[in-house]
């Protein structure tokens, strides 16, 4: 509840934004849960269940919703692309033949870029806004800014505490 130190030669308040990073990766998460939780996605289904694009491409190990958030989609160890391209599920399916699914854990981002196309489908809504009417307004958390799913949010910290003792109490809070 209190800020200490200076950033570029100012003082740091509790409203000072940081970049968060990879905790970007867990909001996004979140608001994949919600619609897991609702019973809109299922985290063993296929990826082509919900992404029209990925139906009826001949692959050796089906791409599931569980494969993009445990880093387990076959993409490259930090590759971090994806929530820029409109396009997204069409690249994608260029490269779903070569993708060794479930081989390996490799850290990356493209899994949630790929869930991010699977939340806007369901709730209409492009992502930054997905956030805001389903995530941050409801929370309360006012300095909070993200418009991707793996590493652009800047936030500070009670903002950032409230998600996570959202998740602390199994999706409530307040």
């Amino acid at each position: 509840h209190r800020a200490y130190g200076a950033r570029d030669g100012k003082p740091m308040t509790t409203e000072t934004k940081s970049w968060m990073a990879s905790i970007t990766k867990t909001l996004s998460s979140n608001l994949m849960w919600m619609l897991v939780d609702q019973g809109l996605v299922d985290l063993d289904a296929t990826v082509d269940t919900y992404l029209p694009p990925l139906r009826g491409v001949k692959v050796d190990r089906p791409l599931k919703v569980r494969h993009l958030y445990t880093h387990t989609s076959g993409f490259p160890l930090m590759d971090h692309w994806g929530d820029e391209m409109s396009d997204l599920e069409e690249v994608i399916a260029d490269y779903y033949p070569y993708l060794a699914v479930g081989a390996k854990q490799a850290y990356n981002g493209v899994g949630l870029a790929i869930g991010g196309k699977i939340i806007e489908s369901f709730t209409g809504e492009a992502i930054p806004i997905c956030f805001q009417n389903h995530l941050l307004g409801p929370l309360g958390c006012t300095n909070t800014d993200v418009v991707g799913t793996m590493g652009d949010a800047r936030s500070v910290p009670l903002d950032i505490a409230k998600v996570g003792q959202l998740m602390l109490n199994r999706g409530a809070y307040g």
